[in-house]
C-alpha cells in the first residue's frame, strides 16, 4: 500500500530460531525491541502484530513497516 512518497508492506522476523546455537541470547522482547530500533534508525515506523509462525526453522513474528519505499527496500 502507498500513500504519498510512504509506502507499507508486511515482514516476518525470525525471533526465536530453533537451533540453540543461532540464538543470541536475548528475550523474544528484546529482539523485537532491537528490531524495532534499527527500524527507526532507518526512518521506519514498525508495528508488531499479534500473529507468529512456525515455518520449521522457529518462531516468526508479523510486523507491518511504514516509510519511504527506499528506506523499506533498504532495510
Amino acid at each position: 500500500m502507498i500513500r504519498g512518497n510512504q509506502a507499507e508492506k508486511e515482514q516476518w522476523f525470525l525471533l526465536w530460531p530453533d537451533r540453540e546455537e543461532d540464538r543470541s541470547g536475548s528475550s523474544l522482547e528484546e529482539a523485537m525491541a532491537e528490531i524495532s530500533a534499527r527500524a527507526s534508525e532507518c526512518g521506519i515506523t514498525l508495528f508488531w502484530t499479534p500473529q507468529s509462525r512456525d515455518t520449521g526453522f522457529g518462531l516468526e513474528r508479523k510486523a507491518i513497516l511504514r516509510g519511504r519505499e527506499e528506506d523499506l527496500e533498504e532495510f
